[in-house]
């Protein structure tokens, strides 16, 4: 045998252990290790179920301060027709306050909104780089515009606010 056949069969072997070598049970799986990409899931759901159960927090306590603001601004306006959307007056159950003369009044330009608004952050980040939301803070709005107040306080004060409910309600 010649010392290039020589070269050319060890080769061979060598490429036939290292194949082999392969094949050896190292491990429970061949080539997909379905274990980690499970993992990947379940840590993801995880995440998704957080997110939710947060929404579903905040959606809460958003709606709790609906109900509070309802009793507030009924004890201000006590001529005034104040309620919370909700199925009892045909709505969707929102954190919205719906303030009117009376029940009968029904249009936009007749009555005033104040909306409690749910601020949320997209900074809760997992192992994977995926982000989700999180609630941080409830802040307020009315009429649906843009504008946005941190307290009941500040929206009540706006003299935009208070020129509406003279205008729509008093």
């Amino acid at each position: 045998m010649t010392t290039n056949q020589k070269q050319i069969i060890d080769a061979l072997v060598n490429e036939f252990n290292r194949i082999e070598s392969m094949h050896k049970p190292s491990t429970t799986f061949s080539l997909i290790n379905a274990d980690v990409l499970n993992e990947k899931t379940n840590e993801i759901r995880q995440h998704e179920l957080n997110e939710i159960a947060d929404s579903e927090a905040w959606d809460k306590i958003a709606n709790e301060e609906a109900t509070r603001l309802v009793n507030l601004f009924k004890s201000d306006l006590p001529t005034a027709s104040v309620q919370k959307y909700g199925r009892e007056n045909g709505h969707y159950d929102l954190p919205s306050v719906l303030i009117r003369r009376n029940e009968s009044t029904s249009h936009n330009e007749s009555c005033v909104n104040v909306e409690v608004k749910i601020v949320k952050q997209r900074n809760v980040e997992d192992s994977f780089g995926n982000l989700y939301n999180r609630g941080v803070k409830l802040n307020y709005s009315f009429n649906y515009e843009q504008a946005r107040f941190e307290t009941i306080e500040e929206l009540v004060a706006n003299k935009e606010f208070l020129e509406s409910i003279r205008r729509r309600v008093l």
